[in-house]
Order: structure tokens, then C-alpha cells, then sequence
């Protein structure tokens, strides 16, 4: 009785009905040129977008002919592009030849020259769906690149069984300061459908890679200078080629476990927060989930955000930058949740925010300079104003139409104030 009270009151904070105050958006349509911010990249069929400020990069996931591909553009003083981007295939099976594959998201290391890629692989079909699944055998969904000169692909990692194939959304988490890189999307069960999911993690050296081994360290490895790290690459990333080829553990993985409710189902993992060693927010199917794994009465709180019970799976997940802040889109419709959180943890009832006319295809992508949070849509990108508390307060927005069927590649760069997006052609 007290575990469905429990779930009850969830239900009831995070109801989208709760007084937590609302706003429309509207929106006034321009050109691209008109915003000089905006800066197109033509990187066809994109599904996300990095980037680096640390390498002067902007990376785009998209996908060319059935195969998850890389388009890496560098950029020159300005924030400009410069020259033609480097475009690497990524690796994909022979035995997947006829199933789409792509890129879910992308991260770069903050200091040293590192892009960890997640890609998936299209869904089996069938009703019911077959229960073996031919990309557990050689499919690596985690991709771990150098990038200082030509890509060199290190390490590949999370294949089999315990990762989930074609899901349409999971995000990666990288969080430095505490040594850990968050993984979506673990599945659990032999069937197909699985009977449950969860997130994990990687415990991560002081090089940006994954330690050896299946022992958490003690301390976290403080980052080691970009010229040391260059010296120890090649003989770490080969150690770790041979352990996962000898199906020996790496990265001291570790996951939440099946039971954990806001990651029930898929997908779990679209977009991670990092507040400490222990804590993390992460987007799940029903909304936010804050995971405390040192709290051992009750490690996961999930605040139910979805505006309606359709529109469940549908959570992306986004901080501000240095307020204690979330954005939450509910993918696929108009609507965008602000909440405040302390230590990770949902704090009052949500701003709930509609912007009017708009289809959200992205996670929020906060412009911290400009005070603005954009998305990307059919053919457009949206911006709405937020003040010095991360609160929406502006009715009017703008919408920057853009050559793309949907701008799914959406990145922004502090350094240089400029949002990215991919296109299929620049005019």
C-alpha cells in the first residue's frame, strides 16, 4: 500500500496541471541569413550534432545510405568553417548490410582531443519480434575517437545482448570532474522485446578512456595534459582492444538495476546531468529520473513530465549550463517543461511552455550568451528567451527556417556564440 501511495504523489508533483505557471511562444518566422548567429552545415540525413571548443570542431552524426556517418568541420577564429569536412564511415558489420544504422549522440572531451560516439542499429521486424537479434554478435554501439590529427578509431565498446538495438533516442553523459561516461538504452531479459531497461556507466582514466578492469578506483584520475595523454594512447587503447576481445571486463561498468522504475522501459537515457560520484538526473519513458546510488532507502525519483499519457517515451533531457536548472521537450509535440532542482533533486511543480505551431524533434540547446533555448523542428529551428533564473518569460519567439526536412543536428558553441545546425544544402 505505502509503495502505491508512494507513486501517486509522483503522479501528483509532476502533474503538467500542477501551478508551476505557463506560457505560449509565438513564433516569427526569418530566413537563416537574417540570423547570423546560425551557422548551416550541409551534412545530409543528420540525427545530432557536438561541439568541441577545446579542438575548434563541430562534429554531426548523420546517416548516408544506410550507414551511421561522421562529418567532423573545422572551424577557424571566427566560428566560421574552413575547408571541406573530414567524413569517417562508421564501422558497421557486413551481416547488418540491409538495416539502417546511425548516430544517436555525440560528445567531446572538454580538454583532450576525444569524440565518444553512440551509434544504433534499425530494429528488427516482425510481429512478434524475432527473438535473436544478429547485431548483439559485432555491433559496438559506443565509439571512442581521437580527433588531433586524422580520426583514429581507439576503442569500441557495449555490444551483445545488454544493449538494446533501434531505438530512436539515448543520449551519452560525459561528466569529467567525476571520471564517468553515462551509456542508454541496457536492456534486460532474453526476449525480444526485452522485460526491462536501465543506463550505465564507464569509470574513465585520466586520459578520457576507460580504466582497466572490473575495480571501481578509489579516487577519480585528475585529467592528465593533452601531450602526456598523446604518449600513453596507442598502448592504453590497445590493452583495452585485447581485454573486450577476450570478453574480459573494462571501464568497471555498472548499470541501474532491472527493477529501477523510471528506467522501466525505452528509451532510458535521453540526456544525462552529472551532480556528483553518486547522482545523476537522466531523462527516462515517464519523465525525469534523479538516480542517487548512495541512497539506499530510495535511489531513484522519478518526476512524471509528460503533458499527456501519449506522450510518454517522448522526454529529452537538457541542463543550463551553470544554474541549477532543467529543460525537458516532450519530442514530437509543442510542449517544454523548466524545472529547478537541488542536488539533482525536482524541486516545486514545472513551467510548462508551448511554443505554438512548433513540432520539437531535439533535446533543448541552451545559447547561454543569448539567454536563449532553441529546438530543432520540420524545416525550422525554434528560440525562446529565457531571464538571469532560466525562467521563460517572453511571449514572443522566433523561428529560423532552415533546408532540412527536420534540423535534428543542433549544436551550440559558448566560444564563439554561434548555433550549429546540419542541413542538406546551403541554398
Amino acid at each position: 500500500m505505502r509503495r502505491v501511495v508512494s507513486i501517486l504523489l509522483l503522479m501528483l508533483a509532476g502533474s503538467p496541471f500542477a501551478p508551476g505557471g505557463e506560457i505560449t511562444v509565438k513564433l516569427t518566422p526569418t530566413e537563416h541569413d537574417k540570423a547570423p548567429y546560425v551557422v548551416p552545415l550541409v551534412a545530409p540525413g543528420a540525427s545530432c550534432a557536438a561541439a568541441g571548443d577545446s579542438v575548434g570542431m563541430v562534429a554531426v552524426g548523420h546517416k548516408v545510405d544506410k550507414q551511421a556517418r561522421l562529418s567532423l568541420f573545422r572551424l577557424d577564429a571566427q566560428g566560421k568553417p574552413t575547408g571541406a569536412p573530414v567524413v569517417v564511415k562508421l564501422p558497421k558489420p557486413a551481416a547488418l548490410a540491409t538495416r539502417d544504422t546511425y548516430p544517436l549522440s555525440l560528445a567531446f572531451h572538454p580538454s583532450l582531443p576525444l569524440l565518444y560516439v553512440w551509434q544504433e542499429v534499425e530494429g528488427l521486424k516482425g510481429d512478434p519480434v524475432p527473438p535473436d537479434e544478429p547485431a548483439w554478435k559485432d555491433f559496438d554501439h559506443l565509439l571512442i575517437y581521437a580527433i588531433d590529427k586524422e580520426p583514429e578509431l581507439l576503442v569500441t565498446l557495449c555490444r551483445g545482448q545488454p544493449f538494446h538495438t533501434g531505438n530512436v533516442a539515448g543520449s551519452l553523459g560525459l561528466d569529467v570532474a567525476n571520471g564517468l561516461l553515462y551509456v542508454p538504452n541496457l536492456r534486460f531479459g532474453k526476449k525480444n522485446p526485452p522485460e526491462g531497461g536501465a543506463v550505465g556507466w564507464f569509470h574513465l582514466g585520466g586520459d578520457g578512456l576507460p580504466v582497466e578492469g572490473d575495480t571501481v578506483p578509489d579516487k577519480v584520475e585528475a585529467v592528465v595534459p593533452v601531450a602526456k595523454a598523446a604518449t600513453t594512447r596507442a598502448a592504453r587503447a590497445a590493452a583495452l582492444r585485447t581485454a573486450t576481445t577476450a570478453g574480459k571486463p573494462v571501464g568497471a561498468f555498472r548499470h541501474t538495476p532491472e527493477n529501477t522504475y523510471g528506467f522501466g522501459w525505452f528509451p532510458s537515457g535521453t540526456g544525462f546531468v552529472p551532480i556528483s560520484r553518486d547522482v545523476f538526473v537522466s531523462g527516462g519513458p515517464y519523465g525525469t529520473v534523479t538516480w542517487n546510488g548512495g541512497d539506499r532507502r530510495a535511489r531513484a525519483q522519478v518526476f512524471l513530465m509528460p503533458v499527456n499519457f501519449v506522450s510518454y517515451y517522448c522526454t529529452r533531457l537538457t541542463s543550463h549550463p551553470t544554474l541549477p536548472v532543467l529543460f525537458s521537450t516532450m519530442a514530437g509535440y509543442s510542449y517544454v517543461h523548466r524545472v529547478e532542482h537541488v542536488d539533482g533533486h525536482i524541486t516545486l511543480a514545472p513551467q510548462i511552455v508551448q511554443i505554438e505551431g512548433a513540432t520539437l524533434k531535439t533535446p533543448p540547446v541552451v545559447l547561454t550568451k543569448r539567454r536563449l533555448v532553441a529546438w530543432g523542428g520540420p524545416g525550422a529551428i525554434y528560440l525562446a528567451a529565457i531571464d538571469a533564473e532560466g525562467k521563460f518569460k517572453d511571449e514572443k519567439g522566433v523561428q529560423v527556417n532552415v533546408p532540412v526536412p527536420a534540423a535534428e543536428g543542433l549544436a551550440y558553441s559558448e566560444k564563439f556564440d554561434r548555433l550549429y545546425v546540419a542541413v542538406e544544402k546551403t541554398k
